[in-house]
């Protein structure tokens, strides 16, 4: 039951880091995207 919960938790620190990284992937592409340097991150 601990370990559940202990693989629980470890699985939604997890997911909260991947929305962390996708927030700010997103963040720099719509920066980048709108033009004024006319340059995209590969």
């Amino acid at each position: 039951m601990t370990r559940w919960k202990y693989n629980l938790k470890v699985m939604k620190m997890g997911d909260e880091a991947t929305a962390k990284e996708l927030r700010l992937e997103v963040m720099t592409k719509t920066k980048y995207d709108d033009g004024r340097e006319g340059t995209k991150p590969t």
